[in-house]
């Protein structure tokens, strides 16, 4: 079903009124007449959020709508607010696997198997054998020289089908929310690439997910260079140390 408010990821407000509410267990299942919440239950993504301040517990579609689960029933006019730090990191991911998979088919005629998005990591299975260590770097180095061109994002609706096209590349068939133009994704990261039974799996981290994690790993390594009372550059060194220590 068509939802025009996907297709801005800045759309992060609305005011709707409620058509459907089913119980379950004591919560309730609600339909509105449009709703900005989006759920892809394949690859486990769903937007986080409020209506009428009551958090939205779970999402889920039932016929083809978007149902919400409210700890409380609700009637007439609602005013849903989405988690708007979610919803453009969720964006920009979903725009940076779109852009991979068409810069892997252009160059390598690879095709996107599935992907995944965790909170410290997005992965992309690719039908193609491990990329080497320099074609990864010539890859990341591509990838944002896209990037810094800032191609537009547009989306496009064609019989009953929507598409996502990315600059000069061709048009897919994408239903997810993504960022207006290639600039809001910052900067891609190519984290490590590894083997599977079809090809094979690139993790990368991108925009604001990229900076989160790096923040995330400093404070770790800073833990870590505390407890052995050594530098970064000096950490691998102290643990062989101790281990040898340990050995005697």
């Amino acid at each position: 079903m068509k939802n025009l408010n996907y297709d801005d990821c800045r759309c992060c407000e609305l005011k709707t009124v409620v058509k459907d509410v089913i119980e379950e267990k004591g919560l309730y299942w609600h339909r509105f007449e449009q709703t900005i919440f989006f759920i892809d239950e394949k690859n486990h993504i769903a937007d986080q959020g409020y209506v009428n301040g009551l958090e939205v517990l779970k999402l889920k579609h039932i016929n083809g709508s978007v149902y919400h689960l409210l700890p409380e029933r609700l009637e007439g006019s609602v005013f849903l607010v989405l988690n708007r730090h979610l919803r453009y990191r969720n964006a920009q991911n979903q725009t940076a696997i779109q852009l991979i998979g068409s810069l892997m088919q252009a160059i390598y005629h690879a095709h996107i198997l599935g992907y995944g998005m965790e909170e410290y990591d997005c992965w992309v299975d690719l039908d193609i054998e491990p990329l080497t260590e320099a074609q990864r770097r010539e890859l990341q180095v591509s990838l944002n020289g896209l990037i810094r061109e800032d191609a537009p994002v547009k989306v496009i609706y064609e019989k009953q089908k929507r598409y996502i096209s990315i600059g000069n590349f061709g048009m897919y068939e994408n239903n997810n929310v993504h960022v207006p133009s290639l600039k809001f994704i910052q900067m891609i990261k190519i984290m490590h690439i590894e083997k599977t039974e079809k090809g094979m799996r690139l993790h990368f981290l991108c925009g604001d997910q990229l900076l989160s994690t790096m923040e995330k790993y400093t404070s770790v390594l800073k833990e870590s260079c505390a407890i052995l009372q050594t530098t970064p550059l000096y950490l691998t060194t102290a643990i062989y140390d101790l281990l040898n220590y340990l050995k005697k």
